[in-house]
């Protein structure tokens, strides 16, 4: 039951996106979710702590830049909670 952890609307979110690009500049991923810098950046803190996600600073133009991108823990975590919610949602 380690899919639990991904139980919030905001770290699903990102690790979905990330599943569907592989990786993704974090600024154009706390855009498309529409939410603070705070609370992005907790978010993504607790998913790199937990090993589902990796982050990395690096410069583009002289500019950093941070990519966020998705481990194979990550994929497994979504993929169990994924078969889980479907059982769910058949059984009803």
């Amino acid at each position: 039951m380690n899919y639990k952890f991904l139980l919030y609307p905001v770290k699903l979110s990102i690790v979905k996106i990330l599943i569907n690009h592989n990786r993704f500049p974090s600024a154009e991923l706390r855009s498309m979710l529409g939410i603070s810098w705070g609370k992005f950046s907790t978010h993504v803190d607790s998913l790199v702590k937990e090993g589902l996600i990796i982050s990395e600073k690096e410069f583009v133009d002289n500019k950093p830049r941070t990519l966020l991108f998705i481990e194979q823990k990550g994929r497994m975590y979504f993929r169990e909670l994924r078969n889980v919610l479907k059982k769910t949602i058949y059984t009803i």
